[in-house]
């Protein structure tokens, strides 16, 4: 063992137990200690990151972020080919590989799926060399892409995720600002790259943390294995074995599920005291009608509940239905997701949707007066053909000369007969909206409009309880009540026939299981290609 592992501190968090608690607090003594400036907090994904940073620690913002970020800045923010979908098309026209789906540098593995030809090698392509397997022994349609792949890139004069590691690895000996103190998150999803290069960062400070827990790695698609990271002894190991969210059926439930992973080493859990329930429920995802009821029922008893299913295309009937049935959702873990969050508020400075409706629906849910200068300016944000040549800006000068808002409408609308139907009472006004919403925000208005009405105008205001998305995105939330949807893609059905697949299967549903407060409803299964329930 050499110097620098005897000094590294190792910390192992099953589900629930409290693990970000845990860091936040050996953060809050490293600053006391170090000084705020001494200390660098990395982890696997932007979500965990800003778990950690959103714990009101005393450190500057830079001090918490991703692996990928944290080299990014180090290597003087080269330009990047996966963040842009002009430059994937570019690279698609140039090279005959088609491909889409773009990512940032804070969240490489928020991409959505690429199911193309060109996707499918870029992801193969990124497992081997995260896995630092020699190019002489790759796949030959995936060598032959990453010799296009490099061409391109070397003539754009872009870097590609990879190379961030990469290059580090290579070039940055000593982890950003020189840290007393290193504190790094879900190891277990590291890749040997990515190892490679926190052992290299490691070396220096004088105090090192690594937190993970093994039976929750399920990054294998990009090249993880948590053994890598178990073979590397430490001086001192933790476990924090009591979990704060898994019931104790739930928990049995897991536990029975994970000891199917052939490679594994096992460590103390034990669930929350309260007894909980794992059901069966006849849904599939091709059938999301008869999920409806049970989820208005979860939700109106006012528990959280999560929906979750292996790939995003098997949550796209349910989305359907609950866009029909005017039913609030969202995903608060992914809110770079669009389509799982059409009631996204908008950021300081910027209207969204949500908030157009919500400002025109306002004298309604005061149940008294007209609009506010700055409802006005919202709700106005997102509609077309009310005001007079010119009337736009007049309205807005005119509101900022502080005139009331009726005042300055019925100086600038072109029909004042359009005021009278904006301020009917619902469905009116809303009738009135659909008809005169911009073109490119007629869905998301639709949609926010059609809540207020079927579920109430308070439905838009408060966040929705409801969570759909797919496994891999609900890594680190949780619910009360969870619902997991059994089928897989061919290619991961596929992939469970080798022992390394095999494990990285189980690892995923046993994350899938283990988000419930409450209740796990096991889901039915459509496809030949499914996991089957052991309960």
């Amino acid at each position: 063992m050499s110097a620098q592992e005897s000094r590294e501190y190792r910390v192992i968090g099953p589900p629930g137990t409290g693990k970000t608690t845990y860091l936040a607090g050996v953060l809050q003594r490293c600053a006391t200690h170090y000084g705020p400036d001494r200390v660098l907090a990395l982890s696997h994904t932007r979500a965990a990151a800003a778990e950690l940073a959103g714990r009101d620690l005393p450190l500057p913002r830079s001090a918490v972020g991703t692996v990928h970020s944290a080299c990014y800045h180090a290597l003087d923010r080269p330009e990047l080919a996966e963040v842009s979908t002009a430059k994937l098309a570019a690279f698609a026209e140039w090279s005959g590989y088609r491909m889409a789906g773009t990512a940032t540098v804070d969240d490489p593995y928020s991409a959505s799926p690429m199911d193309d030809e060109g996707g499918r090698l870029l992801a193969e392509t990124v497992r081997l060399r995260n896995k630092l397997v020699p190019r002489e022994e790759w796949p030959s349609d995936a060598f032959d892409f990453d010799a296009k792949w490099e061409e391109w890139k070397s003539a754009e004069g872009l870097a590609d995720f990879t190379d961030l590691l990469e290059w580090a690895l290579r070039d940055v000996h000593v982890a950003p600002g020189n840290p007393d103190a290193l504190v790094v998150d879900e190891c277990q999803d590291s890749t040997a790259l990515q190892m490679a290069l926190i052992w290299q960062w490691a070396e220096y400070p004088e105090r090192v943390v690594f937190a993970l827990d093994p039976d929750q790695s399920i990054y294998g698609f990009a090249g993880a294995d948590p053994r890598v990271f178990m073979t590397r002894p430490a001086a001192r190991q933790e476990v924090l074995a009591q979990s704060h969210r898994v019931p104790r059926a739930v928990h049995a439930a897991a536990v029975a599920w994970i000891q199917q992973a052939r490679h594994r080493e096992q460590f103390a859990y034990l669930p929350r005291d309260e007894e909980g329930r794992v059901a069966h429920h006849p849904a599939t995802w091709r059938t999301p009608e008869r999920l409806l009821p049970d989820l208005l029922d979860e939700v109106g008893a006012g528990r959280s509940v999560i929906v979750q299913a292996t790939c995003a295309y098997m949550l796209t009937p349910l989305l359907a239905v609950l866009r029909r049935e005017g039913v609030p959702f969202g995903h608060p873990w992914r809110r770079s997701r669009g389509d799982w969050n059409p009631l996204a508020r908008g950021r300081r400075g910027e209207v969204s949707s949500v908030d157009a409706v919500l400002a025109l629906l306002a004298p309604h849910l005061r149940e008294r007066g007209l609009w506010t200068a700055e409802e006005a300016r919202r709700w106005t944000h997102v509609v077309k053909g009310l005001f007079r040549r010119g009337g736009r800006d007049r309205f807005a000068a005119l509101l900022d000369e502080g005139w009331g808002a009726p005042e300055a409408l019925i100086e600038t609308v072109r029909e004042e007969r359009d005021l009278d139907l904006a301020s009917a009472a619902p469905p009116g006004c809303l009738d009135w909206l659909e008809e005169h919403v911009r073109s490119e925000r007629a869905r998301v208005v639709g949609f926010a409009a059609h809540v207020a009405w079927v579920r109430g105008m308070e439905a838009l205001q408060e966040e929705p309880r409801l969570h759909v998305g797919t496994v891999h995105s609900f890594k680190g939330a949780e619910a009360d009540v969870v619902f997991v949807l059994p089928d897989l893609s061919v290619a991961a059905y596929r992939e469970a026939g080798s022992e390394e697949g095999h494990d990285a299967l189980v690892r995923l549903f046993y994350v899938a299981l283990t988000r419930a407060r409450e209740t796990v409803w096991l889901c039915d299964a459509c496809e030949a290609a499914h996991v089957r329930w052991l309960v």
